[in-house]
């Protein structure tokens, strides 16, 4: 899937040289967390988010030391000043800002999201914005493929692709014995932990058809004790 297939493309934007209370009060006004900042010629510079004035002196947070050391740290001081007190967006907002082309693959974004922990991505056509991906337009992803109506497996289909799952997937145990009836998958076998039990329980509720789950017949190979029921090493 493809960032353009996802962006929002009715994006609120800012300038560098708004006042930061026009941008609180649109950040506000349309439940947005952050507002891409462009120039003139719609060029993405920055991005001012809530973050931005968490160190604010009307919240009386930060301060500028006013010791003699300080001194010798005046060009960092008077940066935090201009965080603290500045009126417009330019003097709060982030510079270097991440991005990508609007035809990139929605998982460099969510690439971008989670190594940086940022909640949108601005998306990026000949250097001009023209969208930006959120965590929640990552959400309504999420949603409709759970939504999806997939016609539902047959009783055998099901236990012959979770056979095969079992087979050729890396942690899964191989030995697992599956029965299914009326859309209720029964596992039996020996696992190594209890995140084998969750994942194999996973595995067979996302194939289309089954409705419940039984792993009352896993068993866990506990070490020098033979097996064991989980509930048993409690």
């Amino acid at each position: 899937m493809r960032v353009v297939e996802v962006m929002s493309r009715h994006v609120v934007t800012t300038t560098p040289a708004s006042p930061i209370l026009s941008a609180i009060s649109d950040m506000l006004a349309h439940h947005v967390s952050g507002l891409p900042v462009v120039n003139d010629h719609g060029i993405l510079v920055g991005m001012v988010t809530e973050s931005d004035f968490l160190e604010r002196a009307e919240l009386g947070a930060g301060g500028v030391p006013n010791s003699l050391w300080a001194r010798f740290e005046h060009g960092r001081n008077a940066m935090a000043f201009v965080q603290l007190n500045g009126r417009l967006v330019q003097d709060v907002m982030t510079e270097n800002v991440l991005s990508v082309g609007i035809d990139a693959d929605l998982q460099e974004a969510v690439a971008i999201m989670r190594e940086h922990d940022v909640k949108r991505v601005p998306v990026l056509q000949d250097g001009q914005l023209c969208g930006i991906v959120s965590r929640r337009d990552l959400m309504c992803v999420v949603r409709d493929s759970l939504q999806h109506d997939v016609p539902p497996l047959a009783d055998d289909e099901i236990v012959r692709r979770l056979q095969a799952l079992c087979r050729t997937t890396r942690w899964a145990p191989h030995d697992i014995d599956a029965r299914a009836q009326a859309g209720k998958v029964s596992l039996s076998g020996v696992v190594r932990d209890e995140a084998d039990i969750s994942a194999l329980r996973v595995m067979a509720q996302n194939l289309p058809g089954v409705k419940a789950v039984d792993t009352g017949g896993l068993f866990l190979l506990s070490p020098g004790t033979g097996y064991s029921r989980p509930e048993d090493l409690d």
